[in-house]
């Protein structure tokens, strides 16, 4: 999903088995604190009558955020109807170069996960190789260029139920990286 007003790309590796997904639509599980993490950034309470529930909802709070979402792969295959990262294996990726020249506000890539073979960083890092640009991966950000336009990529970290910590841990990267306007249409 890509609003139209984006300013920041945010990837993630795959969603969860279809069964997980309500509503059908980025981060669909549940258990992932991803729209936990966005509802309080956003000045929401979780459960206190904002409804995040819908597709509807989840793109209202993107708008206001200037963030589009996407996965970096596109199909993939599924070890044991896991989740995790590393049961995730990528048969094809999403034309991310495409993405970014389609949509020209896009300044930066937030990754969500790096401490596996199977994140969205080692994914990413081998789309771009597959596609010609080498990286040079710095500590928490480096820079690519497509198009002859330069683009942040940042990693902000999981929001995965599987890292007990995630949230606290992650949020000062995800409140200093994502944009918010006051009025988010709920």
């Amino acid at each position: 999903y890509v609003p139209p007003n984006a300013t920041a790309l945010l990837l993630g590796t795959f969603p969860p088995p279809k069964e997980r997904r309500k509503p059908d639509f980025y981060y669909p599980d549940g258990r992932n604190g991803f729209w936990k993490m966005l509802v309080g950034l956003a000045g929401r309470e979780w459960n206190g009558g904002w409804d995040y529930s819908t597709k509807e909802s989840r793109e209202n709070l993107l708008i206001g955020f200037h963030l589009a979402v996407a996965d970096v792969g596109l199909r993939v295959f599924r070890h044991s109807n896991s989740s995790l990262d590393g049961n995730l294996f990528p048969i094809e990726f999403n034309d991310i170069f495409s993405i970014l020249e389609n949509h020209p506000n896009i300044q930066k890539i937030l990754l969500t996960s790096s401490s596996s073979g199977n994140s969205s960083l080692s994914w990413f890092k081998l789309y771009c190789a597959l596609n010609g640009h080498k990286i040079k991966i710095g500590e928490k950000q480096f820079d690519i260029e497509v198009n002859e336009k330069k683009i942040s990529v940042i990693i902000i970290g999981s929001t995965s139920s599987s890292f007990p910590k995630a949230l606290e841990t992650n949020r000062p990267h995800y409140t200093k990286h994502l944009f918010y306007e006051e009025d988010i249409d709920t």
